[in-house]
């Protein structure tokens, strides 16, 4: 965060990450989470300091805001992405070899 900004307004992050905003200006600031988002948190941010870390561990799209600076249009929106599960290629590998021997079992019915 800047003196009236957030300077990520619009991150985008996975699920299982958390985020640390960074005061880098010389006015006191605070994160503070959108009221009907499903988390809140409310942190003020000294100039030079940072606020502890959020995790965010659900996907979805949360608001916040610098309380102290609304006026100012001071707002940030985090997108929590699902982490989707890669195939291994040993899945891949199983999955070929039991449709191999079904086959030969149904080719073995048919003699």
């Amino acid at each position: 965060m800047t003196e009236y900004a957030f300077t990520d307004k619009f991150l985008t992050i996975n699920v299982g990450d958390s985020v640390v905003w960074h005061n880098a200006g010389s006015f006191t600031h605070s994160t503070t989470a959108n009221a009907t988002d499903p988390m809140t948190w409310d942190y003020t941010v000294a100039p030079g300091a940072n606020s502890p870390a959020v995790q965010f561990t659900t996907a979805g799209v949360y608001n916040y805001i610098c309380k102290f600076h609304i006026a100012d249009n001071m707002w940030g929106r985090i997108t929590v992405q699902p982490i989707v599960p890669e195939f291994s290629s040993s899945i891949v590998a199983v999955t070929g070899m039991l449709a191999i021997a079904v086959g030969l079992m149904i080719a073995g019915r048919r003699k």
